[in-house]
């Protein structure tokens, strides 16, 4: 699925211009219409200008869906609701030409400021009458001038979008969220949507310039869709610090991530701001449980050396959760044990954390069974006040 912002081309108005001979000027807008269920806030007022000198100003019309809109150099629109939005296109009316292609997205957002957030509503599929293109025209040789692309945003006066595209995920207030399993600077970017269009486009990227060298500059592959829910649609985003050459460097400036998501002429923009350090979530270990000898190597995935980026470890064992410093179990280079005799008798999970950051999140737990890794295992209920340091006893 495409995830970059497409420009609609003004070919796609000229069936009945078969050629064009100049260049035609193209325009995005970005509108955010405070939305309210009482319609007492106001529609925004947005002017559209034509690629045309001053003095032509007489010669060109606007169209939208091929109705006309006005004439003149300066096109002034009411954008509120989705019919409001799409392509507006300026032409000539002397050389029948498209002079301006100008697309308007909207975003809707409640009174609080954020976007609206209805989850299970589904958008309007079919375009409405009102939003899409709007086209300038000559009144002399009937040629397209402009051409304007008109995309809505409907806000409530809270400052929330009106029905948005994105699923907030599960307990918490974000749309998206990324993890990294490592200090590399590569992460994911993940979010959910409730609406199954192949219309929907994604846009994701960063504003980050590190100190103002744009070495660091963040690099997105193309979001792809991987979800298994039947209702839901899961997607995902690599990105990563471009020539970051040196993990270990202290951060000091956030990354700010910008997904920019796209329903028709609807339009959302959601935000992510974070540490690399505050986003660590490391992978599964490999374990090995051989009558109650607990045996792990950290995450493969993790940085190295080990001695330099510590893990903290905690066993789970008949409910109970225990921390193990992998300083004082370190064994065979990377290789980390521990002996109780209640693992032997019964399953045993292991997960890690990065050992600097509390505010890191668990990695997942990992299975020690009989010599075999299981799947990845979920544990809730936690009770934080009973984790003791583990008790590992001679074998």
């Amino acid at each position: 699925m495409a995830c970059l912002l497409l420009l609609l081309l003004s070919s796609l108005a000229l069936g009945i211009h078969s050629e064009i001979k100049q260049e035609v000027a193209e325009t995005v807008h970005f509108v955010e219409s405070n939305w309210s269920a009482d319609d007492t806030v106001p529609p925004e007022k947005l002017v559209l200008i034509c690629n045309i000198s001053q003095e032509e100003a007489d010669s060109v019309y606007w169209t939208k869906n091929q109705k006309w809109q006005g004439n003149g150099k300066h096109l002034q629109i009411t954008v509120q609701e989705p019919p409001d939005a799409g392509n507006y296109f300026c032409w000539s009316n002397t050389t029948h030409e498209l002079l301006t292609n100008a697309t308007v997205y909207l975003t809707k957002i409640y009174p609080s400021g954020e976007i609206a957030n209805p989850i299970l509503r589904r958008l309007p599929v079919q375009e409405p009458p009102d939003a899409g293109n709007y086209f300038c025209w000559s009144n002399t040789t009937h040629e397209l001038l402009t051409n304007a692309t008109v995309y809505l945003t409907k806000i409530y006066p809270s400052g929330e979008i009106a029905n948005p595209i994105l699923r907030r995920l599960p307990e918490s207030k974000i749309y998206f969220k990324c993890t990294a399993n490592n200090y590399s600077g590569i992460f994911t970017c993940i979010w959910i949507s409730a609406i199954k269009e192949t219309e929907l486009m994604f846009k994701i990227g960063s504003h980050m310039k590190s100190q103002g060298n744009a070495s660091e500059e963040i690099v997105c592959d193309e979001p792809v869709n991987d979800s298994s829910e039947r209702n839901l649609k899961r997607y995902s985003a690599s990105c990563r610090k471009q020539n970051s050459t040196c993990p270990s460097t202290e951060e000091y400036q956030p990354i700010e991530m910008v997904l920019q998501v796209f329903h028709g002429f609807v339009y959302e923009d959601h935000r992510h701001t974070f540490f690399i350090k505050d986003i660590l979530k490391p992978d599964i270990s490999e374990c090995y449980n051989n009558k109650g000898l607990l045996t792990w190597t950290p995450p493969q995935t993790w940085s190295t050396p080990i001695s330099y980026y510590g893990l903290t470890y905690q066993i789970k064992m008949h409910g109970q959760i225990c921390e193990v410093s992998s300083a004082t179990i370190l064994q065979n280079e990377n290789t980390l044990s521990c002996y109780n005799r209640r693992c032997s008798r019964e399953t045993c999970v292991i997960r890690s954390r990065d050992r600097y950051n509390i505010n890191s999140a668990w990695s997942n737990w990992s299975s020690c069974n009989n010599g075999m890794n299981d799947k990845p295992s979920h544990h809730r209920h936690e009770d934080k006040a009973k984790i003791e340091p583990c008790k590992c006893q001679k074998n």
